[in-house]
């Protein structure tokens, strides 16, 4: 305990923590400090409007498309969702390049790592045990592709945002039906 909080007001931060109460009167030749805990978080960020939502599934969009012609030919089309990230949600394109690994895949990443830096992207990745990750970020964007041993997965990512519930729900029934 410090001086500067007085014994009145040590105890009563100390009955408010019960394991350091019990622990100061089995030690108390122990000085004890505690911190004060985190402010509460101040009101949430407003929610996106639904045609902001829209726009930035668009944007995540075509910049999948915009990378399309870098990859195998006649794939099906990739999943659309929208993803939590902690309390908010990202507009997701994901795509699963089955039985593409090894050479061809670390191929495709250099390609694919190529082309981003030419538009401008930050582009980096390393190997994690048997997978090789590629991560490239534009400031607004984000894409990340890993290769395994038997299949690599490329995920374009919009920014993680607020979204009303309700919008969550409609956004979701789009991203299904257009997915």
């Amino acid at each position: 305990m410090t001086e500067r909080s007085g014994p009145g007001r040590a105890a009563e931060l100390l009955a408010q923590e019960p394991f350091f109460a019990a622990f100061h009167r089995r030690h108390p030749d122990v000085d004890i400090v505690l911190l004060p805990r985190p402010a509460a978080a101040a009101d949430p960020a407003p929610a996106v409007g639904l045609d902001d939502l829209r726009r930035l599934a668009a944007a995540t969009e075509r910049a999948y498309a915009s990378l399309r012609p870098l990859l195998p030919p006649d794939l099906p089309d990739p999943t659309r969702s929208w993803r939590p990230a902690g309390d908010l949600w990202a507009f997701t394109v994901r795509k699963a390049l089955r039985g593409l690994a090894g050479s061809e895949a670390r191929a495709l990443q250099h390609r694919l790592g190529a082309e981003l830096h030419r538009r401008g992207w930050r582009v980096w990745g390393r190997p994690s045990g048997d997978v090789v990750v590629l991560r490239a970020g534009n400031g607004w964007l984000d894409l990340e592709v890993r290769s395994g041993a038997a299949a690599t997965s490329l995920v374009v990512a919009s920014p993680p945002v607020v979204v009303a519930a309700d919008d969550l729900d409609l956004l979701r029934a789009e991203a299904r039906r257009d997915g």
